[in-house]
């Protein structure tokens, strides 16, 4: 069995946080020392109150991370999604992003949005699909939905396009 195969999603445990925070700094540390940034997304408020997983190896060890937002009934967010650099492009963030949008269905989300800064192809094959001109608002980052339509989406009554998360 390959170490995708045998990995298992779970949230992920307060001591373990320092360790997921890390997976992303070579991409979101922007050139500050570890600790600092370490600091900083310890004391970030949208960092300790959403739920974080893991898909975690046979022995537990996070292998690839994400934070999920529950934005409001039916609706959810996932953002931050890392692997450590040295364990990059084996499939472990699409095996965690498949887990998690299972795990929300199952929870009642209907529609579940990401900001991506990479190409937006890679979450197409998810399912995520880009929203038209208009709902980009953030340079550089692309919003994407998971669910229904994206034209019933954007039609339906009280719609609000989520802010950066």
């Amino acid at each position: 069995m390959t170490e995708k195969e045998t990995a298992a999603v779970r949230e992920a445990a307060r001591a373990e946080m320092p360790a997921v925070y890390l997976m992303g700094f070579d991409v979101w540390g922007e050139g500050k020392p570890e600790a600092s940034y370490l600091e900083q997304c310890g004391a970030s408020p949208k960092y300790r109150t959403e739920r974080w997983y893991v898909l975690a190896d046979g022995q537990g060890a996070p292998l690839s991370s994400l934070v999920v937002y529950q934005l409001g009934p039916g609706v959810a967010g996932i953002g931050s999604i890392a692997t450590p650099p040295g364990l990059r492009r084996r499939g472990l963030a699409a095996r965690l992003i498949k887990d998690i949008l299972e795990l929300l269905a199952r929870e009642g989300a209907k529609t579940v949005f990401l900001f991506s800064d990479i190409a937006p192809g890679y979450y197409e094959q998810f399912g995520f699909r880009i929203l038209p001109a208009e709902f980009q608002r953030y340079p550089g980052s692309t919003c994407m939905a998971w669910g229904g339509p994206v034209s019933e989406l954007l039609s339906s009554p009280g719609f609000s396009l989520p802010t950066y998360f």
